[in-house]
C-alpha cells in the first residue's frame, strides 16, 4: 500500500509538472514531445528533447538538446546538444556535440570554440576560434578556422578551400587525406595514448580498492548501527535481489522524467545524487555482509567490524575485477546490496513509526 501511494504522489508530480510545462507558457523553454518546432525565441536556458527536433527562432542562453534527429536553424548561444542525426546551420557561441552523424553546414557559424564527439563527422563554415573532434570519420570541407583543431579519428579528409589558421593536430595512427590547395598554419601529430600495463592496472585497483575501505571506515564511525543491524541469515534473499533490481531499473527513469518538470526538478535532482550514493555503498554493505561470513563461517574467530569489513570488501572486490564475469558479479553484488539498503530503510521507517 504504501508503494502506491509513492507511485501515485510521482504521478500526479508528472502530470502537474507537464500541464504547467504545457499549459502555463505559450512559448515553454522546457519541451518533449516526439516532433518539436521551436518557432518562436527563447529568452534564458532551456531543456529540449523529442524524436524530431528542429530549430528555427534564436535560444538567448544556454540550450540541451536531445533527440534522435535535431537540425539547428537559428542562434544559440551556448549549446549541448546530443542525438543520433545532428546537423547545424546557424550561429552558436559555444557548443558542445555528441552523435553519430554530426555535419556542420557552410551557413554555420562558431563564434568561439566546439568540441563534438562523433562516428561521422563533417564540419565547413566558420569557426572563430578553436575545434576539438574525436572521431572515426572526419572530413574539413570549405571550412574557416582561426584557432587551431585537435582530431581525435581512423581517417581524416581535409578538401579544397579549406583555411586552418592555427594549428593541426591528429593522431599519429590516422589516415590523412588532404587537398593541396588546403591552406594550413602548422601541421602537428600525437600518440594515441597506449593501453594499461599490467602495473599500472594493478595500482589502478589498489587505489579503487583502497579509496572502498576508507568511505567503508568513515561510514561505519559515522553510522555503527547501520552495520549491526546486517544479518548473515537472509531467507528471502531472492525477494532483497529483486527490490534491489526494480529500486535499480526505476529510480533513474522516474529521477530523469521528474528533472524536465518545472516541478519535480529539484527532487529529481536529489534522488539521482541519492541513488548513485546508495550505488556505491551497497557494494560496501555487502563486501562488510561477505566478511562477517567469511570471519564467523569459515575462519570461525571473532574480529572488530573494521577487519571485517576490510576482508569482505577485499574479497568482493577481486570477484569484481574478474575478467569477463567480474560484471555479472559487481551487477549481482550491487542488486543484493540496493535490496539490503531498502530493507534496512524500511525496519528503521517501521520501528520509528511504532516507537
Amino acid at each position: 500500500m504504501n508503494h502506491l501511494k509513492l507511485f501515485l504522489v510521482l504521478g500526479v508530480c508528472l502530470f502537474v509538472g507537464i500541464n504547467n510545462i504545457v499549459a502555463e507558457e505559450e512559448n515553454p523553454k522546457t519541451v518533449f514531445d516526439e516532433n518539436i518546432l521551436i518557432d518562436y525565441d527563447i529568452i534564458g536556458s532551456s531543456v529540449i528533447g523529442g524524436y524530431n527536433v528542429t530549430i528555427t527562432n534564436k535560444i538567448d542562453g544556454a540550450a540541451l538538446i536531445i533527440g534522435n534527429s535535431i537540425v539547428v536553424n537559428s542562434n544559440i548561444e551556448y549549446a549541448l546538444i546530443s542525438g543520433q542525426d545532428i546537423t547545424i546551420n546557424g550561429k552558436i557561441k559555444d557548443a558542445l556535440v555528441a552523435g553519430n552523424n554530426v555535419i556542420l553546414n557552410e551557413s554555420s557559424n562558431v563564434e568561439r570554440d566546439i568540441i563534438i564527439y562523433g562516428n561521422n563527422v563533417e564540419i565547413s563554415g566558420l569557426i572563430n576560434r578553436d575545434v576539438t573532434i574525436y572521431g572515426n570519420s572526419v572530413k574539413i570541407d570549405s571550412v574557416q578556422i582561426a584557432g587551431n583543431i585537435k582530431i581525435n579519428a581512423t581517417n581524416i579528409n581535409i578538401t579544397e578551400n579549406s583555411a586552418i589558421l592555427g594549428t593541426l593536430s591528429y593522431n599519429d595512427d590516422a589516415v590523412l587525406t588532404k587537398a593541396e590547395s588546403a591552406a594550413i598554419g602548422n601541421i602537428n601529430t600525437f600518440k594515441v595514448q597506449q593501453k594499461n600495463t599490467f602495473a599500472d592496472k594493478l595500482k589502478e585497483h589498489a587505489v579503487n580498492l583502497i579509496a572502498m575501505v576508507v568511505v567503508f571506515a568513515v561510514v561505519l564511525l559515522a553510522f555503527p548501527k547501520l552495520f549491526n543491524d546486517i544479518k548473515l541469515k537472509d531467507k528471502n534473499y531472492l525477494k532483497t535481489l529483486g527490490t534491489g533490481f526494480v529500486t535499480i531499473l526505476v529510480v533513474p527513469i522516474v529521477s530523469i522524467i521528474l528533472i524536465f518538470t518545472k516541478l519535480g526538478l529539484p527532487v529529481g535532482i536529489i534522488s539521482l545524487i541519492l541513488y548513485v550514493i546508495c550505488l556505491y555503498l551497497s557494494f560496501i554493505l555487502l563486501g562488510f555482509l561477505l566478511g562477517k561470513y567469511f570471519i564467523n563461517k569459515v575462519l570461525k574467530f571473532k574480529c572488530t567490524p573494521y577487519l571485517t569489513g576490510i576482508v569482505g570488501i577485499t574479497i568482493l572486490y577481486v570477484l569484481h575485477a574478474i575478467p569477463y564475469i567480474g560484471g555479472v558479479i559487481t551487477f549481482v553484488s550491487i542488486m543484493y546490496g540496493v535490496g539490503i539498503f531498502i530493507n534496512l530503510y524500511l525496519k528503521y521507517r517501521n520501528e520509528k513509526k511504532s516507537a
